[in-house]
């Protein structure tokens, strides 16, 4: 094992056993509902779940396919655990564990209490529901926030004509 393997592995708890999830305790991915770990790599930062097959399996990972879990635990990186699927197939594994987004469609009120009725919610193109009172509130923030950043960035006007030149060219 060289030292870069040695490095990944030291960052993965083993504790619970060869048949546990074995999650990884390094840096995780940054947009929402991404919990799979990243390391960087041979000089790129890749997912640490794919980085894990591909040591135990001594190959690379064919293009276009994914590395999934049996666990459905995303920071799990236990090789026992990770299968190669296409999308197809990763998408089948997840409805058929009742993963789909259509598992919330009996949610009645949304994560901070708004009531997810037919004129409260957005309806995504891929089938996920917002809430439209959290979606509305998020966009006045984000526009606040960018018109103050805006603002900051702007260079202000002299009030006076006069301010521009040097008191000997007057």
């Amino acid at each position: 094992m060289n030292e870069e393997e040695a490095k990944f592995w030291s960052r993965v708890d083993k504790s619970g056993g060869p048949n546990a999830c074995w999650p990884w305790c390094g840096s995780l991915g940054t947009r929402p509902r991404d919990n799979y770990g990243l390391h960087k790599f041979n000089g790129k930062t890749r997912r640490a779940n794919r980085i894990a097959w591909e040591l135990w399996n001594k190959r690379s990972i064919p293009a276009g396919m994914f590395v999934c879990h049996t666990c459905d635990n995303p920071p799990c990186v236990n090789p026992a655990h990770l299968w190669i699927g296409d999308h197809k197939s990763n998408a089948r594994d997840m409805v058929n564990k009742g993963r789909n987004v259509l598992v919330h469609v009996n949610t009645t009120h949304c994560q901070n209490g708004h009531l997810l009725s037919e004129v409260g919610v957005y309806l995504k193109k891929d089938g996920y529901r917002q809430c439209r009172a959290c979606a509305l509130k998020w966009g006045r923030e984000r526009n606040k926030r960018l018109a103050e950043e805006r603002k900051a960035r702007a260079v202000q006007p002299p009030k006076d004509i006069q301010d521009c030149w040097p008191e000997d060219d007057r």
